[in-house]
């Protein structure tokens, strides 16, 4: 221990001299250098930007707590939500059904009944009747006398329709009866007549079968076949058999729509003082051509007229050509065509109810009639269609009194060959969501070769409606219908008679009381205006018909 300590003291010793003598040598300031200096990195550590926790001690948080339940009494029951189910897709109800009844002035019943089927993917069906009479009086036409006119019309009517996969039929039976007298008599003769003489009663049975495919691929053969029997009677025993079939076939070729008509008119009369018949039968080959905004259309129409006297042959071609000049706001259409047309009784009586019966006259046809359409729609709100024709007609039809009854009450049809000029137009007025306005004229201009007049035959026709919708529960529907002047031969003395143009203002008003159940009013002739269309025949001034409709 003792040597240790003596150690020690000498070395602090010897290390106090070193250093005194050093500080006391002067010190040399001339500095050699012997290699350059190059700075070393001898170590690097990255810059941590991040605060760091030098503690690794965990800490965790704990609370204490206590939970105190209380019961909560509420005022009442609350009720169990059931559980949600998926349901069908709601359809509303199918109103497909109604009975329609009205009474009215002069003594005018009404009844309606419809019945159909509801919503099926295949078939349908439907059941019709109908029945319209009035039973009074109407002035003799220039004369303060009376002479009954009544009138009946009963429809009763089936009809059915079937889909199958490539096709639909459907198949219709109706029967009809029309009864009314012929009154227009002269005032003169008023005394000897006799209603009961002159009583017409038309009676009419229909059976009509139609198949056509549902194919819209024009590269594939498309089809329609119409078969139709009517069975008619009239007074003096007189029968009409009519049997029509039409076909029509057609199919998309290379570079063109070609296609076949086939029809045939047959028309057979029987009674006790008359037996005639004809027999009109069409061929009509037809091609078509369409790209982007038009549409050509041609072909040949050749007829075969056979009846009593012979037969009659007719050939000639048809033409349409339809152009877009504004999509959706202008279109045109011109067409080259012609027709032949039976004048049968049953033709002839649709033209004029009032026909001496059992008539049966020939044929009228055209083989010349251009015409020329201009329609579109200018707006969501207006439509519009505007025609003009030019026929060159053969055996044209017009009416004059017979004078081969004493009472000059039917008519005999005269018959001339006419250039008609035909001008027509309509336009259609959607004014707002409640009201609408539709209207239609007809101007017509005959150039006449024997004859004197277009007997019967108005130049200027017009009607006009108006319908006004309140809420979907009052719909009002105004109608009006002029017509122009006609020209009558006096049957006495064989001059020529004018008949007035009169006006005809209608309306019919109609409340909804509920979605199936709503009641009806219509007043005609409201301005009881009183009027022949034809000659000697006054109508019917004005009259009222309530009534009430039931839907289900």
């Amino acid at each position: 221990m003792k040597e240790t300590i003596k150690k020690i003291v000498i070395l602090l010793v010897n290390a106090g001299i070193i250093t005194t003598t050093g500080f006391s040598q002067e010190i040399k300031k001339d500095i050699t250098v012997v290699k350059p200096y190059q700075p070393v990195v001898q170590d690097f550590t990255k810059i941590n930007l991040m605060p760091t926790i030098a503690d690794t001690t965990v800490s965790s948080i704990q609370y204490t707590y206590r939970i105190n339940s209380v019961k909560l009494e509420a005022p009442y029951s609350p009720r169990n939500i059931s559980m949600a189910k998926l349901a069908q897709e709601t359809v509303p109800a199918l109103l497909n059904n109604y009975i329609k009844a009205g009474i009215g002035n002069p003594w005018a019943p009404l009844l309606e009944a419809s019945f159909n089927s509801g919503r099926s993917e295949r078939s349908s069906w439907g059941l019709f009747f109908s029945h319209r009479s009035a039973n009074g009086s109407v002035h003799l036409q220039d004369s303060r006398s009376k002479i009954d006119a009544p009138y009946k019309n009963t429809l009763a009517s089936i009809r059915g329709k079937y889909l199958t996969k490539k096709s639909a039929l459907t198949a219709d039976l109706k029967y009809r009866s029309e009864t009314y007298w012929y009154y227009g008599i002269t005032p003169s003769s008023a005394l000897s007549y006799v209603a009961d003489s002159f009583k017409q009663r038309m009676q009419t049975g229909t059976a009509s079968f139609s198949i056509n495919s549902l194919n819209t691929d024009s590269n594939k053969i498309q089809y329609k076949t119409d078969l139709q029997y009517n069975y008619h009677t009239f007074y003096s025993n007189q029968i009409e058999n009519q049997v029509f079939l039409t076909t029509n076939i057609g199919k998309m070729m290379s570079l063109f729509y070609g296609g076949l008509t086939i029809s045939n008119r047959f028309y057979g009369a029987a009674g006790n003082n008359d037996s005639s018949y004809t027999n009109l039968f069409t061929l009509r080959p037809y091609v078509s051509k369409a790209k982007g905004e038009w549409k050509l259309q041609g072909g040949l129409n050749v007829t075969s007229d056979k009846h009593l006297g012979g037969t009659t042959l007719y050939v000639f071609p048809y033409a349409s050509f339809d152009f877009v000049i504004l999509p959706k706001i202008m279109k045109i259409n011109l067409s080259y065509d012609g027709f032949v047309n039976s004048n049968s009784f049953v033709n002839l009586i649709h033209e004029n109810p009032y026909i001496k019966p059992g008539l049966f006259g020939k044929a009228t046809s055209c083989n010349s009639q251009i015409s020329s359409t201009l329609s579109g729609i200018l707006s969501d709100e207006i439509s519009y269609s505007l025609m003009g024709s030019y026929a060159s007609i053969k055996n044209h039809i017009f009416f004059i009194n017979a004078v081969d009854s004493p009472f000059f009450n039917w008519f005999l049809p005269v018959y001339d060959d006419v250039e008609l000029i035909n001008f027509a137009t309509s336009f259609n007025f959607k004014l707002n969501e409640k009201a609408q306005l539709t209207f239609t004229a007809q101007y017509r201009h005959f150039d006449m070769l024997r004859q004197k007049k277009p007997w019967g035959i108005p130049a200027i026709t017009a009607n006009g409606a108006f319908i006004y919708n309140i809420r979907k529960k009052i719909i009002s529907t105004t109608q009006l219908y002029f017509v122009g002047p006609r020209y009558a031969q006096n049957p006495n003395i064989g001059n020529t008679t004018t008949l007035n143009a009169f006006v005809d203002l209608n309306e019919k008003i109609e409340y909804r009381y509920t979605e199936k159940f709503s009641v009806f009013l219509e007043l005609k002739n409201i301005t009881a205006s009183k009027y022949a269309y034809w000659n000697q025949y006054t109508s019917y001034r004005f009259q009222v018909l309530g009534g009430a409709m039931f839907l289900f």
